[in-house]
């Protein structure tokens, strides 16, 4: 009855690792090889392969409002490769962004069926109280890891964060946040997949 236990319990934590798909430290590796492709690009190494979105309007009560959005992008894994114009997903996105004088900036990872991998965000909380970095891991809706770091310094301008919280049940002061992150990076996709079906 024993080992029969045992059995059992190594063929549940066997299909368990099967079906993650994500990791932490899979996904920071893939982040890193993205990041290390996109300066190739930028300094003329390659082609440069990417959508950008540049926003500017006047609102009213906070004036001047300027959008910028950069949206990069890789083949759909499993293609021919004779293929002339191979279908495309969206792999990395900035975003950054102004409300009156407040600055934001932030940053999604997805993986090839679309889904939100990693999210970041450096933004002035909506009390203006400080500056805050979030990072968000996942792996499909669950979330895998939260880091958030506060500022210690008096200069927004020039922050220096401290590590606030890690873990995986986000504390109330970074929920909405979060779902803000999330929020955005279905419009980014969604506004990928519009472009990405235009005719050019």
């Amino acid at each position: 009855m024993k080992s029969l236990i045992v059995s059992l319990l190594m063929l549940l934590a066997g299909s368990t690792a099967a079906t993650a798909q994500h990791t932490v430290e899979s996904i920071r590796k893939l982040y890193g090889e993205v990041q290390e492709g996109i300066r190739h690009m930028m300094n003329d190494e390659m082609p440069a392969e990417y959508y950008n979105l540049h926003v500017k309007q006047n609102l009213p009560g906070t004036g001047p409002h300027d959008v910028n959005i950069y949206m990069y992008y890789d083949e759909k894994p499993g293609q021919e490769e004779d293929v002339i114009y191979p279908e495309h997903y969206l792999q990395f996105a900035t975003t950054k962004y102004n409300f009156a004088a407040r600055q934001y900036y932030e940053e999604y990872l997805y993986d090839a069926k679309g889904q939100l991998m990693f999210a970041y965000s450096r933004y002035i909380s909506e009390d203006i109280d400080n500056v805050y970095e979030l990072r968000l891991w996942f792996d499909g809706k669950r979330l895998l890891r939260a880091m958030a770091k506060e500022n210690t310094s008096d200069d927004w301008e020039h922050p220096v964060f401290k590590d606030v919280y890690t873990g995986i049940n986000l504390p109330e002061k970074f929920q909405e946040k979060s779902e803000s992150l999330k929020d955005g990076a279905q419009q980014i996709l969604d506004t990928f997949n519009g472009i990405n079906k235009f005719p050019f």
